[in-house]
Order: C-alpha cells, then structure tokens, then sequence
C-alpha cells in the first residue's frame, strides 16, 4: 500500500517547518531565560532537531537510492548544507558582527572577529566580540549550528550504511540488520540519558553524546525507507500514540525518551507519508524551513537585547512574534537569493554528470 504512494505526494515540507518553528519557539524560552516550552517532558526544540533529524535519515538515503553515484550525492549533499550556511556565517562575521556589538565598528575589526569564520570548516564557534555579553544564553550568536557537522557526518556515512545493510535489495535480511542496528543507537542513548545526564563528551567542539542522539534520530528515518516499515504506519494510530505520550509526562526521563523514539517518528512518517496528504502542495515553490533555523536564533537574540535595553516589559509570545517577522524576511531572502539559485545549480550539474 505505502510503497504505491507516488513519492512527490507528501507532507514532509510542511513537517519539516513545523520542526523548525519547534527549535525556534524552544529556543525562546532560552534566551528569555525561563524553562523552555516542552512536549511531555521533552522541550521543544530538541524535538524539532530530532524531527529534522529524522526526515533527512528518510530523504537523504532514498536520494541516495535512486541515484548511487557518489559525486552526484556529494555535490547534491554539499551544495545544499554548506553554501547557505556559509553565507550566514559572513553575514555574522561582517555584517551583523560590527553593528551589534558593543565594542563599536572599529575596535570590532581589530579583535579576534576572524574566529567565527572557524564555522565555515565545520569547527563551531559561537560567539563574536561584544556581541550579546550580556543576555540570559551570553556571547552566542547561533546556538543552532551545533548540529551542523552532525548533519555533515551523517550525510559521509549513509552510503556506507547503505552498503553494509544492503539497502538496495530491500530484502528481509536487509531490513532486520536496520532494525537491529537503529535498536543498538536507542539502547545506548538511553544509557546515556540514565547514567550520563549532563555529561558532555566533546571532539571537534562537537558533543558526541548529543550527536549521538540525533544519529538515533537520522537512522530512525533511514529504517523508515524499507517498505516493512511504511506499510505499518497509521495516522490514527499514531495519534492515539501522541495521546499515550501526553499521559507519560511525569514519567522517569529514560521511560519518557524510549516511548519518544518510538511514537514521535511513527507519527511523524504516519503524517508525512499519508494516503492522502493535504499539504503536499506546501513548501514547492518556496521552503522557508532552512533559512529559519540558521537564522532564527540570531534575531531572537537581537530582539531580547533590543528589549532589555529599553527597559520593556513583553510577554513570550510578543517577544516570539516580534523575532519571527525579520526571521522570515530573512529566510525568504536566503532562499530567493541563495538556495534557490544552488538548486538550480545542482540540477544542471547532475544532469551534465549523468
């Protein structure tokens, strides 16, 4: 049944900007410094980077699929992580950089600005001089970027995933080694959520442990590409699921998480990949999902910075509200004026390589 759907009919845009409006409402909470907005115990923006997650795990490994070639992969893979996300960076670094910080335009440029540009190799750097010293999340421009070389590392090591599992045959044997493999992330990352709270294992300024979860979460969707999977989901059953992880609340934090990882992600692919998806039509001409996670966090910034210095007293959601609308502009003006022209790009290049 689930693999007749056609493939172009699905509601992955539209989960997928829900997913980043999760990290940046969670986020609010944040830099107002009170407890972020959560989900059953699970605050909401590390749901959303999970669910991000989980969608390039389903879509980055059918691309991979239905083409094999490692040069197409690896240009389609580059040119739509990195160039975006390099343009902010030097927006950051040379724009936004020296008009916000409080050093003044000069004494900026004869600092160690030159450090955030560490963020184009994949080393995240977080902070600018002067800028943001003195709000509740201190000297940290983009808190998002941490998952950057996560999601890089991910994209290296999917074909060798496939390989070794044998995706393409789409046997019995092919998906049981995926069940078995996706089981192994879970059991050690609620290991790690039981014993290692807190603890932080860091190579590369990149968090293992927390890399790790959202490797859970990326082969989560890989395993979700083998039809076994699909012909199980149901999106009545699988809000009966949300249901069961509302009443799970107050529940001990493993118990929580290992319910998450089996009932968010069956959900998630019951709606996306729907029978008859309402949505699909959302996201085609224009997705806005991308540019709102890179520069989302920034503008929540500079408005609590805009806020605390004028002595104004907003509530959370006029605070969301009022750091939303430049982020929009922002990720509209991203994707017109970079990623759209990139796709454009990248369809030519496969086909001349083809």
């Amino acid at each position: 049944m689930a693999e007749k759907r056609d493939s172009r009919k699905n509601n992955f845009n539209i989960i997928r900007t829900a997913a980043c409006l999760f990290v940046f409402t969670g986020h609010m909470g944040r830099i107002l410094g009170t407890e972020p907005p959560a989900f059953s115990g699970y605050v909401l923006h590390e749901m959303g980077v999970a669910i991000l997650f989980m969608l390039a795990g389903y879509l980055v490994t059918e691309s991979w699929l239905k083409d094999p070639d490692l040069l197409r992969y690896g240009i389609r893979r580059f040119l739509r992580l990195w160039p975006p996300f390099a343009v902010m960076v030097l927006i950051m670094t040379f724009i936004a950089g020296p008009l916000v910080s409080g050093l003044g335009f000069s004494a900026y440029f004869q600092s160690w600005y030159i450090a955030y540009l560490n963020n184009l190799r994949l080393y995240i750097t977080y902070s600018l001089p002067g800028v943001f010293t003195d709000l509740p999340v201190p000297n940290t421009v983009n808190g998002s970027i941490w998952t950057m070389p996560v999601e890089a590392a991910m994209y290296v090591i999917t074909p060798l995933i496939a390989a070794l599992l044998h995706m393409r045959r789409r046997s019995e044997r092919s998906f049981m080694a995926a069940a078995v493999l996706t089981a192994m992330f879970l059991m050690l990352d609620l290991y790690f959520i039981a014993f290692m709270r807190g603890t932080q294992v860091v190579i590369y300024r990149t968090d293992l442990i927390s890399a790790h979860h959202m490797g859970l979460s990326y082969m989560t969707g890989v395993l979700f590409t083998y039809p076994q999977m699909k012909k199980c989901l149901n999106i009545q059953k699988a809000c009966v699921g949300m249901g069961v992880l509302l009443i799970l609340t107050r529940a001990p934090a493993p118990l929580v998480y290992f319910f998450m990882d089996l009932l968010v992600p069956y959900f998630v692919f019951s709606f996306a990949l729907a029978q008859e998806p309402v949505f699909q039509g959302y996201g085609r001409k224009m997705d806005l999902s991308y540019g709102i996670f890179l520069y989302g966090f920034f503008f929540q910034q500079l408005t609590m910075q805009y806020i605390r210095r004028n002595g104004m007293n907003l509530g959370f959601m006029s605070i969301l509200i009022i750091s939303i609308l430049p982020t929009l502009l922002a990720a509209f003006l991203s994707y017109y004026l970079v990623e759209k022209p990139l796709q454009q790009i990248t369809h030519r290049l496969i086909i001349w390589l083809s």
